[in-house]
């Protein structure tokens, strides 16, 4: 298998197990606010469930981007993937290849002729 074809392999099943992580975390999220407004707290407005709910909704996909973010960089380094990717793929958005920076570049020195220089320069 080339990298290419194992990153669209990896990708599409990450992908699956990104949507499912965002619907667990987002249905808990949701159950565990509402049973707290209703058996803690005894709300009966139907306007704090539809606020709570909204909250739910933005936190769960916050958190689950997160969760995703450390589990997918997790499983690339725990099974050793960092060379069976493609290199336009995963290098720059997952961080994993961190210790391999590329060398930086010589400054670029700005040679003046001397007659334009200052007496002080010279």
């Amino acid at each position: 298998m080339n990298k290419k074809s194992f990153t669209l392999l990896y990708l599409v099943i990450s992908t699956a197990a990104n949507i499912l992580l965002t619907v667990l975390v987002i249905t808990a999220l949701v159950l565990g606010s509402f049973a707290l407004l209703r058996f803690v707290f005894h709300v009966e407005s139907s306007s704090i469930f539809s606020a709570a709910l909204m909250v739910c909704l933005v936190g769960g996909l916050l958190l689950s981007f997160f969760l995703y973010n450390k589990i997918s960089a997790a499983v690339i380094r725990h099974f050793g993937f960092e060379d069976k990717f493609d290199d336009s793929m995963f290098k720059i958005r997952t961080g994993v290849n961190a210790d391999k920076k590329k060398e930086a570049k010589p400054r670029k020195q700005t040679n003046m002729p001397s007659s334009v220089l200052d007496d002080s320069e010279e």
